[in-house]
């Protein structure tokens, strides 16, 4: 950026946009395009139409998914867009994509029956192991009108992917990264529609985890409920990109005061 400013005559005004952008991230395009106290104009992270809930991840991972089966099964492609979350090809995505598997059988594709083409899949993987072609089909997929309604995937299903009809993001397992909690969960309701993020937590995603984000700030959560956990962590959000005020459960929640607490 520096050297696209640099043939830029001073005089000339520029704006520079972005999505989400931490403190951190804006010093550097502040810095990197030379601006002398440029008006910054943010918002902040939390969504109103998205409720944030943090659940006990189950011992068995149909006490949970099992309603979605069935849910899927009942409204087919009729059912709005999910997104699930794994920090783990081979012990998560695997784990989850098999239990859909055997419990949809040969209702995973649409028709029913059907060959498993990615054109025909109702659930989907999405890696960094996915074959090029593959990711870009399910993108195209994803952001149209298709019979695709699930995705599971790890942090490889990036920024950029823009899917409206999206109402539920699920994170099994507590992410560990603020920025990256917020693009991901971002992706739910932007249809402007009521939806869902929900963060799967165990006992050992709590212990000694620590959320990192790029202000350098950081919390240990060591077994604390779900809803201080959820305050805590929507707090360490709002810090990494300057807000001071997030919403949470239908009420502002001040950062600074939630922090001391």
């Amino acid at each position: 950026m520096g050297e696209i400013r640099s043939i830029i005559p001073e005089c000339v005004r520029v704006m520079a946009l972005t999505a989400t952008a931490t403190k951190t991230t804006r010093k550097f395009i502040i810095d990197s395009l030379s601006m002398q106290l440029p008006g910054i104009i943010y918002i902040p992270p939390v969504k109103n139409n998205i409720i944030y809930m943090v659940l006990d991840k189950p011992k068995d991972i149909g006490d949970y998914f099992e309603q979605i089966v069935e849910k899927l099964k009942v409204e087919g492609i009729s059912m709005h867009r999910m997104i699930i979350f794994c920090k783990s090809y081979y012990n998560n995505i695997i784990t989850i994509y098999s239990y859909f598997k055997q419990k949809l059988g040969e209702r995973m594709t649409e028709p029913p029956g059907s060959p498993n083409f990615v054109i025909n899949r109702l659930i989907d993987i999405y890696t960094h192991c996915t074959h090029e072609t593959v990711k870009n089909k399910i993108i195209s997929q994803f952001t149209k009108p298709s019979v695709l309604r699930i995705v599971i995937a790890t942090i490889a299903f990036g920024m950029g992917i823009d899917c409206p009809d999206v109402h539920h993001v699920i994170h099994w397992g507590v992410p560990t990264d603020a920025e990256m909690y917020v693009q991901e969960s971002g992706r739910a309701g932007r249809d402007g529609e009521l939806s869902c993020a929900t963060i799967l937590k165990s006992a050992s995603d709590l212990n000694e985890q620590t959320i990192h984000n790029t202000t350098h700030v950081q919390i240990s959560l060591v077994f604390v409920d779900e809803r201080s956990f959820l305050k805590i962590f929507m707090a360490v959000v709002s810090l990494a990109l300057g807000a001071n005020v997030v919403m949470f459960a239908g009420s502002h929640v001040n950062v600074d005061n939630v922090l001391k607490t």
